[in-house]
């Protein structure tokens, strides 16, 4: 009776540290899992239970140790304890089959060892490790609580052990004592992170709408740029009917006003800044309508949206000039033109066929990349615009009709203005070429050129 009390006693055993090895396990993927929502949540949980994973989250190293001494330690004991006693159990069941006692112990041994590591793996591994992946705040919430009296009462030695292994990581030159749950995604993760989210059905948001302004910051201004070439422009030598006649023509809110050239921009005349200086109370005569005419923010074409944007604001002014590195003029870029890029998205893209777009020449390759979902830029080779694209392939001006692969995807060049590409065609990995004067589907709207 003595014999089987023992064995079922070293039995219980075996089953309770394959448990306490699970309690581990839930309690190390749970505080992995925990989402930044979750966490900001428990911060402002007064109850103990939500301060003490609030206290654990924010240590996640240290408490991660402290999980990995438990799981350590509990399937070291169950080898300790398990392996014999499964041994004994299949040794007295084969004793009847008349084999040697060799033969026996090798047998029971490797059959216990089997038994043991998988019931090791499924019960104390695998499963808590899917529930606490699916069930993050409701498993840390629950082991929490055994977990800390753990690391309470092994603190001098996960200290230590926590310790070392932070010294060798420094060693190795990589960053120690970082709380997991304080990284910020970038940008190409977090939209990763959205498209997954919207394939799953978890968003009712126009997923493009949220590409567009997650990748937003990572433009630089001459993404949002209308050139040179296509600016509504006013002459300083313009009569105010000349004035008056390109505002009612193209009905836009702001133009740059030059000098002598179009290099030479020397401010912006706001329409409704004229019309009150003209026509409102203590009114200037027309002829001094350049006294209306105030100072243009003034940006290098590669700066950030952010300096942009900043600059902008300083100025109040709603139009700023870009210019290259030798300081010649490059374009304009308005608030309208930045407003209607995060919410309606670039009106460049023209499309044909879910494969197949209309684009015109002067829009950025960045924005196409996001807005189409393919590369064309690499390490190798950048262009600013697709129509600088097609030409730093061909190497020379092209035709109407000609065409280049750039990563599988497949450009036409549609329409040609003398030696300026004014509209291609991106095909996308797949797509045929279309017969040269076959109709789009969509009416292709020019760029607007003012605010």
């Amino acid at each position: 009776m003595s014999d089987n009390l023992d064995l079922t006693l070293r039995l219980f055993a075996t089953a309770l540290l394959i448990g306490i090895n699970a309690l581990y396990v839930f309690h190390e993927f749970a505080f992995v899992a925990i989402k930044p929502g979750q966490l900001r949540k428990l911060d402002q949980d007064q109850s103990k239970r939500g301060r003490l994973v609030s206290k654990m989250a924010h240590r996640i190293d240290h408490y991660i140790a402290v999980d990995q001494l438990g799981i350590t330690v509990s399937s070291l004991a169950v080898g300790w304890i398990g392996q014999p006693v499964v041994s004994d159990l299949f040794n007295a069941a084969f004793g009847e089959l008349g084999l040697s006692s060799g033969v026996m112990i090798l047998i029971s041994g490797a059959i216990a060892f089997a038994l043991l590591t998988g019931t090791q793996m499924v019960v104390g591994e695998l499963m808590p490790k899917s529930y606490a992946l699916r069930n993050a705040e409701q498993t840390a919430g629950f082991t929490a609580r055994p977990v800390e009296i753990t690391a309470i009462v092994f603190h001098p030695f996960v200290a230590l052990m926590n310790g070392i292994g932070l010294f060798l990581v420094r060693l190795l030159g990589f960053q120690g004592n970082v709380d997991s749950h304080s990284r910020v995604l970038p940008a190409d993760e977090l939209v990763t992170s959205v498209q997954s989210s919207a394939r799953a059905g978890l968003l009712k948001t126009d997923l493009k709408a949220l590409t567009r302004l997650i990748n937003f910051s990572d433009l630089k201004a001459h993404d949002l740029m209308i050139p040179r070439m296509d600016v509504v422009a006013i002459s300083a030598d313009a009569s105010f009917d000349e004035v008056l006649a390109t505002a009612r023509r193209h009905q836009f809110d702001g133009y740059p006003v030059y000098q002598g050239s179009r290099d030479e921009i020397v401010g912006i005349i706001n329409v409704k800044d004229l019309l009150v200086a003209t026509f409102g109370k203590g009114s200037e005569h027309p002829a001094n309508w350049l006294r209306s005419v105030r100072p243009i923010p003034t940006v290098p074409e590669l700066a950030s949206v952010e300096v942009l944007l900043a600059t902008l604001q300083a100025g109040q002014q709603p139009m700023a000039l870009l210019v290259d590195e030798f300081g010649a003029t490059e374009g304009i870029v308005t608030v309208t033109d930045i407003t209607r890029q995060l919410i309606e998205g670039p009106d460049e893209i023209h499309a044909e066929t879910p494969e197949s777009m209309l684009v015109d020449g002067h829009a950025s390759v960045s924005i196409l990349e996001s807005e189409l979902g393919i590369e064309l830029n690499d390490e190798e080779r950048f262009s600013a615009t697709i129509a600088g694209l097609v030409l730093d392939e061909l190497g020379e001006i092209p035709d109407e009709g000609d065409t280049v692969t750039v990563n599988g995807h497949g450009i036409d060049v549609v329409e040609m203005d003398g030696h300026r590409i004014t509209s291609v065609r991106i095909r996308l990995r797949g797509e045929e070429p279309k017969p040269d004067g076959e109709e789009v589907d969509d009416e292709v709207a020019p760029s607007t050129p003012g605010t």
